[in-house]
């Protein structure tokens, strides 16, 4: 599985990076930086409460590809259901549902930047949403897209399941899962 080497233009993309990876997986069209900031862009603009809807809403419009997220909650649910107009289920986001969403297809997913940029980059940063795509498992890692630097890389289950935790926990935020509902490319 090939990922587009790409490296996220602005500090808020990961998102439209990740789901414009989706895109090139399932349809071979490369990403761009025009696509990347009207994504990030119409995703501002769209709505004040949900910056996801804003990126699935133009994500489905613009390439004429389907969605499905999965939130990890009622509460988020429930305070996003009128702004999301995209396929939207609760789900609790965990390994083993990482584990058998990976198995058939690549997913994006949020979690805490922090363990994740000091396991890759030996750096500490600030704990702040950030998302990925995530390709599947090897032996006890993940190969996952990683739009900060643009690169496929292997990362252990541990640090998955700790960054997943964090942002729950330390960020408070919700788990949220996006994959396409069409068969890849590639």
């Amino acid at each position: 599985m090939k990922i587009q080497p790409y490296k996220q233009t602005t500090s808020e993309s990961c998102l439209a990076c990740c789901l414009l990876q989706l895109r090139y997986f399932h349809t071979g069209k490369k990403i761009t930086q025009k696509n990347e900031r009207n994504m990030l862009f119409h995703a501002l603009r769209y709505s004040r409460m949900d910056f996801v809807a804003g990126h699935l809403d133009f994500f489905e419009k613009q390439f004429s590809l389907k969605t499905r997220r999965y939130v990890h909650n009622k509460i988020l649910y429930e305070l996003v259901k009128n702004e999301c107009k995209t396929d939207m289920q609760i789900r609790k986001i965990d390994i083993n549902f990482i584990n058998e969403m990976t198995k058939a297809q690549l997913i994006a997913l949020i979690l805490d930047a922090s363990l994740l940029y000091k396991h890759l980059y030996n750096m500490i940063p600030y704990h702040y949403p950030h998302w990925i795509v995530v390709y599947g498992k090897e032996n006890n890692e993940y190969r996952i897209y990683e739009p900060w630097e643009g690169k496929e890389c292997l990362i252990p289950e541990r640090i998955l399941k700790d960054s997943l935790k964090s942002f729950l926990c330390r960020l408070w935020g919700a788990p949220q899962m996006i994959i396409l509902n069409q068969k890849p490319y590639i």
